[in-house]
């Protein structure tokens, strides 16, 4: 059970294993675009392509009799989206499992990947659980470690995740299946959220530390993708750099060239925006964008 690209390589790594897929629920096709075009989602395009049914309930809860046809012996989950009923979750003999990215319990939620980032967690990593109703409470069976690092994106800590994700639970299904696993309460006096990224956290203030201001942006690459505004425009950032160098100005300065892209002042010190979208442009390097509109915004300030 799971839905976007993150469950899509999951299904595709248990596809491979000794074990028989009897089908997959994903989250309902969408429109998608200005021209609002049904998109399938990465589960439902992988299940037809190894010949799984996949089912689409637009609520899990009206789904139960259609899940439990299938009679399965164990569910695994990954980013389904929906709070999955106990009707499902106890059905199973051999039970029901999540794979959530991040250490639980810190980071129970939605968008555990970006929030890692955002929130500047030293490491994440992976957790396998066993499910209950309550959002990523199950007790824990198997955690892998991974450090984090001031040029991780959300794009690029989601594939080393995803690879961790292939490893624990290639790790973790034998003793699964054979119920010999052991396993650990999450201590609820440690838990911290991950909710979903909000239009609000969309929005990049310069007006913070440089960590943090750099970890914001890094979080929302490559998406949402966070903007920030200068001179009355909206401008998405699609990359950034951190530099040791000093620069004496106020926080959101916007010197100009340097090194291979646009400096910013934050804590005086210049952080390298690398990649820019003004709204209604295509994505471009910053270097192309100081040579045209942006060189009027040099010695101006992000709000």
């Amino acid at each position: 059970m799971g839905t976007p690209i993150f469950a899509r390589e999951i299904l595709k790594h248990l596809s491979g294993l000794d074990y028989k897929i009897v089908a997959s629920v994903s989250q309902p096709d969408r429109p998608v675009g200005r021209k609002r075009i049904i998109e399938e989602t990465p589960v439902h395009q992988l299940s037809k392509e190894l010949g799984i049914d996949c089912l689409q309930p637009h609520n899990i809860k009206d789904g139960i009799d259609q899940v439990l046809a299938y009679k399965p012996d164990m569910i695994i989950t990954c980013a389904y989206g929906q709070i999955i009923p106990d009707e499902i979750l106890n059905y199973p003999k051999l039970g029901s499992f999540n794979i959530h990215a991040s250490l639980l319990p810190r980071l129970r939620g939605g968008a555990p990947i970006h929030k890692a980032i955002m929130y500047e967690e030293e490491k994440t990593g992976i957790t396998i659980m066993e499910m209950i109703k309550k959002m990523d409470a199950g007790d824990m069976i198997l955690k892998r470690e991974l450090v984090l690092n001031n040029q991780h994106t959300t794009e690029s800590l989601e594939l080393e995740l995803i690879d961790l994700a292939k490893e624990s639970i290639s790790a973790a299904l034998p003793s699964l299946v054979d119920q010999s696993y052991s396993k650990e309460e999450q201590d609820e006096s440690q838990v911290t959220y991950a909710y979903n990224i909000s239009k609000e956290e969309e929005y990049i203030t310069f007006d913070k530390a440089y960590s943090t201001v750099s970890a914001h942006i890094r979080s929302l690459i490559d998406r949402p993708i966070g903007y920030g505004i200068v001179d009355g425009q909206k401008i998405k950032l699609h990359g950034v750099i951190e530099t040791d160098d000093s620069y004496e100005a106020v926080n959101g300065y916007i010197i100009g060239k340097h090194d291979e892209g646009l400096g910013v002042v934050v804590d005086n010190r210049v952080l390298v925006l690398t990649e820019v979208q003004p709204i209604g442009k295509k994505v471009m390097s910053a270097l192309d964008f100081l040579n045209g509109a942006g060189k009027a915004l040099i010695g101006k300030r992000f709000q």
